[in-house]
């Protein structure tokens, strides 16, 4: 029903951090109002925000430009007319840039660089145009030229049966450094800073194509979720609960340290005292060794292959590029040493049948 085109408009209801005084990172929890709309949502899916630039960003690029934001833009798609200044705001990427638009840059300053992918990730727009003032486009090319200003993907912390109005995220302000500069995630500044508590967020559904919570309430479910990962399993918990399910559950949350970067505490604690949740943690820094989720389920290797043995599905969520690997890696050897002689088919099958289900990102 709603789309990137056609959003729906939910309010910021509420925004509080996750962390401790002391965290290294700022890490949020944010509530979403609905406003008793119909906008229906499963486990498991992920809300699409829509988000804006920030004004500042708009002014840099525009000044780098030597535009004043006042030119007006034809969208070809569409054909829409803008102000510059507005297609900046919400409609173009001012951060990320395609080859095409860095060709173009080099080309009018007459400069050559080989590697275009590794300048590519140390500028934004507006530096680049300002490291090479020789570029000079008119409004229209420079529109045209830009990438469109994507909707960022969260999953969903909550429950439908336990929050039939709202929608909870669990939001990692993005902060990070090129070229000397201090750089921002465009939607996580957006969430955090930009949009006021209050304010309407353009968003939609994006359902998640099957890593859902199962519908056979006494089969066991073991979620492994460090960090931001942990989000769609405060919904599986949530909805377990509701649902009065049977089924056995067991969480595997990662992060830096217990005293400030245990993401809803709370929630665990009473679960885990209502005999509904059996919680295994591995905080990397609270001792000289680091200890990661992967190492946790080796520890815990013989209970695991009892659960899987039982029929328990297994769900990983979170940082695609390591964290998956190694918790997959791990999966295997328990495989091995407790299951099967053939690791890699056996976690086909399980695959094979939904019982191996990963969101990785």
């Amino acid at each position: 029903m709603y789309t990137k085109d056609l959003p729906f408009s939910a309010i910021l209801k509420e925004r509080k951090s996750l962390c401790g005084l002391n965290s290294t990172k700022e890490t949020l929890h944010i509530v979403l109002d609905l406003k008793g709309e119909e906008l229906s949502y499963k486990t498991g899916d992920s809300v699409a925000v829509i988000p804006v630039n920030d004004p500042r960003l708009v002014e840099k690029t525009l000044k780098a430009a030597g535009l004043t934001g006042e030119e007006k833009v034809i969208d070809k798609r569409s054909e829409i007319t803008y102000p510059l200044k507005e297609a900046f705001r919400s409609r173009k990427s001012l951060t990320g840039f395609s080859k095409k638009f860095m060709s173009e840059v080099l080309a009018k300053a007459g400069a050559h660089q080989d590697d275009l992918k590794a300048l590519m990730g140390e500028y934004e727009v507006w530096d680049l145009l300002e490291a090479y003032p020789e570029a000079k486009f008119s409004a229209q090319e420079l529109y045209d030229l830009l990438m469109p200003l994507l909707p960022r993907f969260y999953s969903i912390a909550s429950s439908e049966l336990a929050y039939p109005n709202e929608i909870h995220l669990t939001v990692a302000y993005l902060k990070y450094e090129t070229k000397d500069k201090e750089r921002v995630g465009v939607c996580t500044h957006f969430l955090s800073i930009l949009a006021p508590v209050g304010s309407e967020i353009p968003l939609y559904i994006q359902p998640s194509h099957g890593f859902t919570l199962t519908h056979e309430d006494q089969l066991p479910i073991i979620m492994i979720g460090p960090g931001t990962g942990v989000a769609p399993f405060r919904a599986f918990m949530q909805e377990r609960e509701k649902k009065q399910a049977t089924g056995k559950n067991w969480l595997f949350f990662g992060e830096r340290t217990a005293a400030s970067e245990y993401f809803y505490q709370e929630d665990w604690k009473r679960w885990e005292e209502k005999g509904l949740l059996k919680v295994t943690t591995a905080f990397s820094r609270d001792q000289e060794h680091k200890i990661y989720v992967q190492h946790r389920l080796q520890e815990n290797a013989k209970e695991i292959a009892s659960w899987i043995k039982e029929g328990a599905i297994i769900y990983v969520c979170g940082d695609k590029n390591h964290m998956a690997k190694d918790v997959e890696s791990t999966l295997l050897e328990i495989i091995k040493d407790h299951l099967s002689n053939d690791p890699e088919a056996f976690l086909k099958e399980l695959k094979a049948h939904g019982r191996y289900l990963k969101d990785v990102y």
